[in-house]
């Protein structure tokens, strides 16, 4: 306090009231020598000065340590969160909890999605899986076996009729791949068919405009047993029925002269629903 007091009387402290002056704008304390004017040291100034309370010893100190502490705890920040970042990048496989992140899904894709079969005939499917070099086997079953049997992959025609053959990996459930098989009966002899029958042309596709048709055909016009895969929205009209069918659905059924006489509709959300005239 002794101190404080001979500093009292040695020296005077005031501020600049001057707003243009530089020491005015930072709010500068300043310390005048008791036997000067006590006016502002700025040689620009040389106003009055107000005088105020002297500045507390180590204020600067103070504030220059507060500082610091704030700038070290940021660096720490950064370090941390540059540190956390590399290790991700050095493990991408490490997930939250420790553990690792699921192996691939596996795939299965078949080198055909439509097989058109006389009866008597066979035709063989081969697969991919992904990803490369899975030796998983491979299960085989056909939708209906007395229209299409399926063995190791080679599917016999067994009558006229359409069926789906199911290609599954064992033991991933939900890695499968379907093939739709359309059956078509074998050549009528010219004899047997009266002469007003319709020329069979035996299986084709057919572009439609809306849908691609596959399967018999007979004077260019869907005929026998068939598949409709749309290829955009269209509304089918059978008869005083009316179906919005859309875009990715299919129609598999019986044809007769361009006409779907009896058919089901499997829709995308997996309703499937027969249709008729």
């Amino acid at each position: 306090m002794a101190e404080r007091n001979t500093d009292r009387i040695r020296y005077r402290y005031g501020i600049c009231l001057n707003d243009n002056c530089e020491k005015c704008k930072s709010k500068e304390v300043q310390e005048i020598p008791a036997r000067k004017d006590f006016v502002c040291q700025n040689p620009e100034c040389g106003k009055p000065l107000r005088e105020c309370p002297p500045p507390k010893k180590g204020s600067n100190k103070k504030t220059f340590g507060i500082i610091a502490s704030v700038i070290a705890i940021i660096a720490l920040a950064i370090g941390f969160t540059y540190l956390a970042l590399s290790g991700e990048k050095e493990h991408p496989e490490e997930v939250e909890g420790g553990g690792t992140q699921p192996e691939p899904s596996v795939t299965i894709v078949l080198n055909k999605s439509n097989l058109l079969l006389k009866e008597g005939e066979s035709e063989s499917l081969t697969y991919t899986i992904s990803p490369d070099g899975n030796t998983d086997e491979v299960e085989w079953q056909s939708g209906s076996p007395d229209v299409a049997t399926v063995n190791n992959g080679i599917v016999t025609a067994m009558k006229e009729g359409v069926s789906t053959i199911i290609a599954t990996v064992k033991g991933h459930e939900d890695a499968m791949a379907i093939a739709n098989v359309i059956v078509t009966p074998q050549d009528q002899g010219e004899s047997e068919k009266g002469e007003d029958s319709p020329k069979t042309e035996g299986p084709k596709s057919i572009d439609l405009g809306y849908a691609t048709y596959t399967g018999g055909t007979a004077n260019g016009k869907p005929d026998g047993n068939g598949i409709m895969e749309f290829k955009r929205d269209y509304t089918l009209k059978l008869g005083s029925n009316e179906y919005e069918i859309k875009a990715g659905e299919r129609i598999t059924g019986m044809f007769r002269n361009g006409q779907i006489n009896l058919a089901t509709w499997y829709q995308r959300n997996g309703n499937e629903t027969i249709i008729k005239p």
